[in-house]
């Protein structure tokens, strides 16, 4: 499941891309109407919105490398716990070995 930086991530590209359709438009009317400044003021928008995309692309491929890094390392912390188990469980029958052996001892003697 996405996080919610990757889905913030996500509507920052959307706004970006709009913003660029925006400005297009902007500019495309302050020419045919030969507003310089409309034109130039479109253009500003779509710049603003290209960068809004790109930084939405940047948010949304932090949030998934860190949940990525987040899910790795909950699946090691998992693995480090059932071995962990292991261990103990061998350890335990290691000291009933040990105390079989012991009573076998004074069994020989």
């Amino acid at each position: 499941m996405p996080s919610k930086r990757e889905i913030r991530g996500k509507a920052k590209q959307v706004k970006g891309k709009a913003d660029q359709v925006v400005g297009k438009a902007r500019e495309v009317a302050g020419k045919a109407r030969g507003k310089p400044a409309q034109r130039v003021k479109g253009k500003a928008q779509q710049v603003r919105g290209k960068a809004e995309e790109v930084a939405g692309k940047v948010q949304s491929k932090v949030g998934r490398a860190r949940r990525k890094a987040g899910e790795a390392l909950e699946r090691a912390g998992s693995a480090l716990e059932k071995g962990g188990r292991t261990l103990e469980e061998t350890g335990k029958q290691m000291e009933k070995g040990g105390a079989n052996l012991g009573k076998a001892g004074k069994k020989v003697k």
